[in-house]
């Protein structure tokens, strides 16, 4: 649940998606997300509480972040959606219909995909060689890495990386790798301190009721 598609679709329907790349394992508790909740817990300190004491366990396999979907929002400083459709724009332009595999452009995408983080699709317990969730900041990287692609579409991967650091309100370490639920690539660093960007008006709103907390974790 945690991809970015997901995340605009609900952008307008809360202030944060607490949710796992991957499949979740896990046995809900709930009394530890909420022991402590009181009438100065703010929504996003128990964002942060959910994810950091989500399966505390060594044993349960797990991948959980919590997004800001206000950065997700129109008018918001960070842009992430509109950079992520300009670098796809970017791509498509480049791509000559029918598109032989040998082209250099498909031969950088399939570099780039090759060394970035897999999330596995199933519950087979392996990362096969074509799984399809890829870490959308670590594809950014690669690409904007790539000497071989334009200039534009290195920018445009530059700044996906970048604006995406500005959703990541929390993120905990992942457990099992290569041998189970994430691998394939490397990983994506965390976001650095103050890496945080703020709605350009505080008096943003938006046509539907929102909820301030959602929680999507199963």
């Amino acid at each position: 649940m945690a991809m970015i598609e997901s995340a605009y679709e609900v952008r307008e329907a809360a202030d944060y998606l607490i949710a796992g790349q991957n499949l979740l394992f896990t046995h809900l508790p709930y009394q530890n997300y909420l022991r402590d909740l009181d009438s100065d817990t703010t929504p996003e300190t128990l964002t942060r509480r959910i994810v950091e004491r989500y399966n505390p366990g060594p044993s349960a396999p797990y991948t959980i972040s919590a997004l800001d979907l206000r950065q997700l929002w129109e008018g918001i400083g960070s842009d992430l959606p509109q950079r992520i459709n300009t670098l796809a724009a970017l791509l498509l332009a480049e791509l000559p219909n029918p598109t032989p595999a040998n082209h250099p452009l498909v031969l950088a995408l399939t570099c780039a995909y090759s060394a970035t983080q897999k999330f596995g699709y199933d519950t087979s317990g392996t990362i096969d060689e074509r799984e399809g969730y890829v870490d959308l900041v670590g594809f950014a990287r690669h690409l904007s890495s790539d000497s071989s692609l334009s200039a534009a579409i290195r920018a445009a991967g530059a700044a996906v990386a970048v604006c995406f650091f500005c959703s990541v309100l929390a993120a905990k370490p992942p457990t099992r790798s290569r041998n189970g639920f994430f691998g394939g690539g490397e990983a994506s660093p965390k976001p650095p301190p103050g890496a945080y960007l703020q709605p350009k008006s505080a008096s943003v709103t938006t046509a539907q009721p929102r909820t301030t907390l959602l929680g999507m974790i199963a």
